[in-house]
């Protein structure tokens, strides 16, 4: 479950700092 929960939160990251950059 951990793992599940870092990786969600990596691939949100991801997109959050996508979203600024675009």
């Amino acid at each position: 479950i951990m793992v599940n929960y870092y990786r969600l939160r990596g691939t949100i990251a991801v997109r959050a700092l996508n979203l600024l950059r675009g």
